[in-house]
């Protein structure tokens, strides 16, 4: 095949009118927000002392491949041993950390992790130094998304009101997804009620966030936050609002962030907003029409999401098609074609029917039902369709250029 015909073969499946997106950190690298890893040492790099030798301490006796996520869920299941001992505390690397001491590391890695995405980190690449953003000097940019959502809904479905609409569900804690939804006048859901500062409120609108694909009013898009948001705010009455940087009022702003509040991502969806946005995932997934899941900047490293597209996938009667964009780094994952393995398992199922609606676009080849690959990058040059920024040309062209 040509790239030409692999741009071709995907394109009719973006027209379909019922369309999931998961889009994971890479769409918002080239915005200036860092992926995990890097991530995780500017978070570590910001703490202060000791809640940066403690953070260090416990990425030291964590797995080597473990990110500040990883080290969040520790902290809390550290609290919830100490809570149970008599002297309300823990040893954490030959130190005794209480309760209280581990609460604190704990807000403040979230606090490290929301002034990062906010205010944005380029890591030193090759001969260019790091960019380290800050309140006076943000480097975060809101233009791929914008090109991507303006791609999206003023040209691929300019004219596809009638048609369901589209239920984003993110990874990410920024809001460059919904600002660039604001800024090209794209009404959405997103359950909160309000301006700046809302609450948490799904059942608004007739109830139509719980329900993907449910029309209501004007709304062309819906997103699903699986992992929480640099802007959402949890009180000590558990109620959740949604709060934009330098509002000053209510003075109970300095509340818990909700970034990835509980030790495990199973944990997760059995509280709100997760509890929401989890069950909206899964009922996006079994719908029974022609369908589409597409996947951007996503590893599959997350076993609660993928297992809910692999069961998906596997139900009988579903006919929902995966297109996931993928990059295979060299000498990542050999044995499957340097894909993400689960990404790969789903490929290699080729004895079963549901693997022909299997596509990816890999930055090295075009895979479809197997692990074969049918367009083989030339000359080491990585095909272009697999970015964030070759999704949107898609999109907008119908085929990416070298």
């Amino acid at each position: 095949m040509t790239p030409a015909d692999c741009c071709k073969a995907i394109d009719e499946h973006l027209n379909k009118s019922h369309q999931i997106w998961l889009l994971g950190a890479g769409v918002s690298k080239e915005s200036g927000i860092p992926l995990m890893y890097p991530l995780t040492d500017q978070v570590e790099a910001r703490l202060e002392e000791p809640y940066r030798a403690t953070f260090h301490a416990l990425r030291g006796i964590l797995d080597p491949k473990a990110h500040v996520e990883t080290v969040l869920t520790h902290v809390v299941n550290l609290i919830a041993v100490a809570e149970v001992t008599v002297q309300q505390s823990v040893d954490v690397a030959g130190s005794s950390k209480t309760v209280a001491d581990l609460k604190t590391l704990h807000r403040k890695v979230q606090e490290g992790i929301r002034d990062v995405i906010r205010w944005g980190y380029i890591p030193a690449e090759e001969a260019m130094p790091a960019k380290v953003g800050d309140r006076m000097n943000p480097i975060v940019s809101v233009e791929h998304h914008d090109d991507f959502v303006r791609a999206f809904f003023a040209v691929r479905r300019q004219h596809q009101d009638s048609f369901a609409p589209i239920a984003f569900f993110t990874t990410n804690y920024d809001t460059l997804l919904e600002d660039a939804l604001a800024l090209r006048r794209v009404q959405y859901l997103d359950g909160f009620n309000g301006g700046s500062l809302a609450f948490w409120n799904p059942d608004s609108h007739q109830g139509a966030y719980r329900k993907p694909f449910e029309r209501v009013d004007q709304v062309r898009a819906k997103i699903y936050k699986l992992h929480g948001s640099i802007d959402w705010f949890e009180d000590k009455h558990d109620i959740v609002v949604r709060l934009r940087e330098n509002c000053l009022y209510p003075p109970t702003n300095t509340g818990n962030l909700v970034i990835y509040p509980a030790s495990t991502k199973y944990a997760i969806a059995r509280r709100e907003p997760f509890l929401s946005a989890s069950s909206a995932f899964r009922d996006a997934l079994r719908i029974t029409n022609q369908g589409l899941i597409a996947v951007c900047g996503y590893s599959f490293s997350d076993d609660h999401i993928t297992d809910e597209i692999e069961r998906a996938l596997m139900n009988r009667g579903n006919e929902l098609t995966l297109v996931a964009f993928a990059h295979q780094r060299s000498g990542d994952f050999d044995e499957h074609q340097n894909l993400p393995p689960r990404l790969a398992r789903l490929l290699a199922g080729a004895e079963q029917d549901w693997s022909k609606r299997v596509f990816v676009c890999g930055s090295r080849g075009f895979y479809h039902g197997d692990l074969t690959n049918h367009c083989p990058a030339a000359n080491e040059q990585p095909h272009p369709w697999w970015s964030f920024r070759g999704v949107t040309q898609l999109l907008r062209d119908g085929r990416v250029d070298a």
